[in-house]
């Protein structure tokens, strides 16, 4: 019998936060016409970093971005005489005291600090001997229609150290720009290069050399079993970031992974990292073939209208728990273990609301453990063999030729293997609020299946 819900909503109408994410989308990317930025930061001694901007032409104000948990105005000073750092609306600004004033250049000092950011990537991860990773996407500001300038970054490293990204080192990176075209990582510190097959690797030296030698050791086999399972190369071999944030904790294993075009930053905290572990290298393990995972995902962004959160975090999960399973890393016993714990805590997290609601009020659990069912129930459906990843190449592809992906394309390409009464019943799920959301995955995962060829197909 099939559960009744408490709450139904259309399948495939967009949502609030699939507006909210195509605004940022929409923001991550350089704005066209002719407002230009220089971005300079220069170290200016003691952990502190001088931050500069060059307009190319004056402005009333400068949109520095989200205030998130007001990191600029506890970490940030403005130097230049006249201006100063606001906070309105949730976003930061520069402006001049005197409102009928402009302004095309500004200096301003930086102190990076640890902010506890969930979801969003910190501005500064320091590292041990002085290095420190930056995101240079709270650097860069937006024009006034919510662009981003088109901005040219110089970047120097204190005497004796270099600035990397990319795979290009050197003392200073001038007139540069990322060759995503997006936010990135930059690593500014000592030559930090560590050996790695296939990978740009930059090591924390208070990382604990078991979990380096561990996640140096996964990455080159998860990079190429998604490159054959995708069809495709990477464009360069990836960037990875790998530091110990801190390690007060005892017993405590915690794990940060992000992911950039091109670029994996992961960062451990707690003293269980201290000692190796079954358990810790389990987390590693997961974690990189999660991150990896989204280096492939990016091939293809959400569209225009922006997507849920669900659809490339859960299937991130779900793409790295078939990769581990088909590099024997992990049996085809604890990969089904593994999905039946996403039921139940997709379950536990949705709490009798839907996981629309969930992502609006930033419940990223359900994001991951929802996502990764639904990613496997889109390729049971698919194909014959529930390959997640024949799933996501094939999504990839058509979301290339559309101009990127939404949850409307997710579910036709359902509709399309296993016809539209499951496609609906499928496409219900992230917009309804079941009594038992763990029962009704399990009666989607158990129908999934793709429909038989016509007779002489």
């Amino acid at each position: 019998m099939r559960p009744t819900p408490l709450i139904r909503f259309w399948p495939l109408v967009l949502t609030a936060l699939a507006v909210a994410c195509a605004a940022l989308v929409a923001g991550m990317r350089a704005g066209p016409g002719p407002a230009t930025v220089d971005v300079a930061l220069r170290p200016a001694g003691g952990g502190a970093w001088r931050l500069e901007y060059r307009l190319s032409a004056p402005v009333r104000g400068l949109d520095l971005g989200p205030s998130l948990n007001g990191f600029r105005a506890r970490g940030w000073r403005v130097e230049t005489p006249g201006l100063r750092l606001v906070s309105a609306g949730g976003r930061d600004r520069l402006q001049p005291a005197d409102e009928r004033a402009r302004f095309s250049q500004a200096l301003l000092r930086v102190r990076p600090h640890d902010n506890g950011f969930a979801k969003n990537y910190e501005p500064a991860r320091l590292l041990a001997g002085g290095g420190a990773v930056f995101y240079t996407g709270h650097f860069w500001p937006y024009t006034e229609d919510g662009a981003r300038y088109d901005a040219r970054f110089e970047i120097e490293a204190p005497e004796g150290q270099n600035v990397e990204a990319f795979g290009e080192r050197a003392p200073a990176f001038r007139n540069w720009r990322s060759p995503t075209g997006l936010p990135s990582f930059v690593y500014v510190g000592p030559p930090n290069a560590a050996p790695a097959n296939g990978v740009n690797a930059v090591i924390d030296p208070d990382a604990p050399r078991w979990a380096a030698r561990e996640t140096l050791a996964i990455a080159p086999r998860l990079i190429a079993y998604y490159e054959k399972a995708f069809g495709r190369s990477l464009a360069r071999a990836p960037d990875l970031f790998l530091m110990l944030t801190e390690e007060q904790d005892a017993g405590r294993l915690r794990y940060d992974g992000d992911a950039l075009p091109g670029q994996i930053e992961i960062a451990l905290a707690g003293a269980g990292w201290r000692g190796e572990t079954q358990e810790g290298r389990a987390i590693l393990q997961n974690g990189a073939a999660h991150e990896i995972a989204h280096l492939f995902e990016d091939a293809a962004a959400p569209g225009p209208r922006g997507a849920p959160s669900w659809i490339h975090e859960g299937g991130a999960d779900a793409l790295g728990a078939e990769a581990l399973t088909r590099l024997g890393v992990i049996s085809g016993e604890e990969a089904r273990a593994r999905l039946d714990r996403a039921r139940a805590d997709c379950a536990a997290a949705l709490d009798y609301g839907s996981l629309d609601q969930a992502e609006a009020r930033r419940d990223w659990p359900a994001s991951y453990a929802c996502g990764r069912a639904l990613a496997v129930i889109a390729a049971r459906a698919w194909s014959p063999s529930g390959s997640v990843a024949r799933f996501w190449r094939d999504f990839v592809a058509r979301a290339e030729k559309a101009g990127g992906y939404d949850e409307a394309l997710f579910f036709r390409m359902i509709a399309e293997s296993a016809g539209p009464d499951f496609a609906l019943e499928a496409a219900a799920f992230p917009h309804t609020a079941y009594a038992e959301p763990a029962r009704e995955l399990q009666r989607l995962l158990s129908r999934a299946r793709p429909l038989e060829p016509a007779p002489g197909g």
